[in-house]
């Protein structure tokens, strides 16, 4: 039968805005790429230790003004976490903040992994993907504790900072899904 003036108008309104937030999300990945691919002009990041602090704010600002946030890692607030991933800014929920760095074992190559078949063992910066993949950032949190810049000389990448996101504490609701 005919349909009431009143649901043709909702699904109307609904398809609208799926249109917009297809037409939202497609422009805020076109804009993120530009922006972030601005950042490679600046994303080496310069020897000298005294320049490295100036360097660092400008990349954040570029940062800031190209997607609306930066992180920050610094001591979580967490007790007994050591450092933690802090939004400066805004990001809207679903929005993916962070990269996990490290080196990258597909399944076929897991058995180069060290401490394979149990690196878990030994190991607490592993994560693995939904394809088998398993990332080992240890590596970068190794160069971490020998050089307090080591997050930027490593990768440069401001946004690879997802080994330092802590999880909440008991009875606390996480703000970031990982």
């Amino acid at each position: 039968g005919a349909e009431s003036p009143q649901a043709d108008a909702l699904r109307q309104q609904g398809a609208e805005s799926l249109k917009r937030t297809d037409q939202h999300t497609t422009a805020l990945r076109n804009n993120l790429g530009v922006q972030l691919a601005g950042l490679l002009e600046i994303s080496t990041p310069p020897s000298d230790e005294g320049d490295q602090d100036s360097w660092k704010r400008e990349v954040d600002d570029r940062l800031l003004e190209a997607v609306g946030f930066t992180l920050e890692v610094r001591p979580s607030s967490v007790p007994d976490a050591g450092l933690g991933v802090f939004v400066r800014g805004e990001a809207a929920p679903g929005t993916a903040i962070a990269l996990w760095p490290g080196l990258v074992y597909p399944p076929d190559a897991l058995q180069r992994l060290p401490g394979f078949p149990n690196p878990q063992l030994t190991n607490d910066h592993l994560v693995a993907r939904y394809d088998g993949t398993v990332i080992d950032a240890q590596p970068v949190c190794l160069a971490d504790r020998r050089d307090s810049s080591g997050l930027w000389r490593l990768g440069a990448n401001p946004l690879s900072v997802a080994h330092r996101v802590n999880h909440p504490p008991p009875q606390t609701l996480p703000n970031l899904l990982h």
